[in-house]
């Protein structure tokens, strides 16, 4: 379908576009940001083939919810085994945790290497921000992954509940963003007397 596909689309350029801005801002080319960016490659190239479905699924959730025709819904639920469904939960859940996980370690490394950046006070600011924002989106995959893994028995609630998790992404991601905006004002503020000159 097109409209999960699309959803796909959105996750994979969301994570494209924090490796661009990771890129442009630090241009770090050594040996060790290329075998960070390896694996981070190797990761989303994994992650792709079961986005697919999970999207489809979380996609069929909702509009089952909305429209309250569940008949779809019950043929995508039959279309894979409990078990399997299970295991693309955990996996999912492991392959997402473990790319925000990367960025966050690629971000981590840039701060270690602020003297050779010179990066200044706001720059370095900027780069914990990147890293704890990166940590924050690992933790509703990892969550999802427990859940999914915890519910052996494989119900229909499992899924749910493991599934609707990441649409805690939008309220967590504004939160952290607010207070980020507020504690990045002072790093912008302009001395009066600089203001003056």
């Amino acid at each position: 379908m097109i409209i999960p596909f699309g959803i796909c689309v959105v996750l994979l350029m969301v994570i494209w576009y924090q490796h661009y801005l990771f890129f442009l801002k630090y241009g770090l080319q050594d040996a060790n940001i290329v075998s960070i960016n390896t694996i981070l490659i190797f990761l989303i190239l994994v992650y792709v083939y079961p986005l697919k479905f999970l999207a489809r699924f979380l996609f069929e959730s909702v509009a089952a919810i909305a429209t309250g025709n569940f008949d779809v819904f019950r043929a995508t639920f039959t279309d894979f085994s409990p078990d399997n469904m299970a295991f693309l939960m955990v996996f999912y859940g492991l392959g997402a945790f473990s790319i925000f996980a990367i960025l966050a370690w690629m971000y981590h490394y840039a701060l270690k290497k602020k003297d050779d950046l010179h990066l200044n006070a706001y720059e370095q600011f900027s780069t914990r921000a990147a890293r704890s924002s990166n940590l924050l989106m690992a933790t509703l995959p990892l969550l999802s992954a427990i859940i999914a893994w915890l519910g052996n028995n494989a119900n229909f609630w499992t899924f749910t509940i493991s599934g609707f998790i990441y649409f805690l992404y939008t309220p967590m991601m504004f939160t952290f963003s607010a207070i980020m905006n507020k504690r990045k004002a002072k790093y912008l503020e302009v001395p009066e007397n600089t203001a003056e000159e």
